[in-house]
């Protein structure tokens, strides 16, 4: 019964530990392409109203949760016998694999990307998804070319 309470108690310690690992931050999805409502042919100019920081799409290669799921079956095969340790081997894969997978996202650093508000002279307003600004700042004036901004 005494290793039993050892093994209970390093198995809630080991789960703690790799919660404590998950990354609970919400932020903006990055969404690919550009999302203005109609496209003109030709160039347009304006002038750029704001540039938003969005976060990316957190796509993981799967291996933290292999690894975490096969760590977690490990550890919970330790507990009960017959049926019980079935299921705790169940429930320990499936708690490792979260956690990994969760412990992968907060290891990864995915590129930045920037949302571009440009007011187009006439009044259209267009946002575009960019993987990178170069020097662009608000209130630059700018020449749209279909998806490509560039300042001028």
């Amino acid at each position: 019964m005494n290793t039993r309470l050892i093994r209970l108690s390093s198995v809630i310690v080991c789960a703690g530990l790799l919660a404590a690992c998950a990354n609970p931050r919400q932020a903006p999805v990055y969404e690919e392409g550009a999302t203005w409502s109609s496209q003109r042919a030709g160039l347009q100019y304006g002038t750029i109203r704001a540039i938003d920081d969005v976060a990316p799409r957190e796509n993981t290669s799967g291996a933290g949760a292999l690894i975490g799921g096969v760590v977690g079956a490990v550890v919970g095969r330790q507990f009960g016998s017959g049926s019980g340790r079935t299921a705790g081997t169940i429930v320990g894969a499936v708690g490792g694999a979260v956690a990994g997978n969760e412990i992968e996202k907060h290891n990864t650093q995915p590129a930045a990307r920037f949302r571009v508000q440009v007011a187009i002279d006439g009044g259209q307003m267009r946002t575009f998804n960019l993987a990178q600004i170069g020097d662009l700042r608000p209130g630059d004036r700018v020449v749209v070319d279909g998806q490509t901004v560039r300042r001028y």
